[in-house]
């Protein structure tokens, strides 16, 4: 289940490494070939704090 923390925000972290393969240039431009993509995110912690926030009464 998706709560509210779990959504991305200033801190975190979206690596995203990719790469494309082409034959050549041919007459009607790149010719594509393979497409090998990764992703993966990771949660930074380092700039979060962790107390709770005092409610105003």
């Amino acid at each position: 289940m998706i709560t509210e923390g779990d959504r991305m925000y200033n801190g975190h972290l979206l690596n995203v490494q990719g790469k494309l393969t082409f034959a050549k240039a041919g007459r009607s431009g790149l010719i594509f070939l393979e497409d090998y993509t990764e992703c993966f995110t990771a949660r930074d912690y380092s700039w979060s704090d962790f107390e709770p926030l005092e409610m105003d009464d």
